[in-house]
């Protein structure tokens, strides 16, 4: 086998495993984003509840998911008051 082959031949191995790699680390990914999707659908749908006390703790649940900055976050009835008065 030449030089040029057995280089050629490395670097085949070498993207196998890079490809490997990557399909873990890629099936990592949708294994975290399907449970971030299935706890955000319930927040979601808690959101939307006609429990009152369920339906404001979802909504802060929700902003704090959502990255609302946790000053802006209508999570006590003093904020509550606040932003309403």
């Amino acid at each position: 086998m030449s030089c040029k082959e057995e280089l050629i031949n490395q670097y085949i191995q070498h993207q196998e495993e890079v490809d490997d790699e990557l399909k873990e680390r890629l099936n990592l990914f949708r294994e975290n984003l399907q449970e971030s999707i299935e706890v955000f659908d319930g927040l979601i749908s808690d959101a939307f509840s006609s429990d009152i006390s369920k339906r404001l703790m979802a909504s802060v649940s929700v902003s704090r998911n959502a990255g609302v900055d946790e000053a802006e976050i209508l999570d006590s009835v003093e904020k509550i008051d606040d932003f309403f008065m």
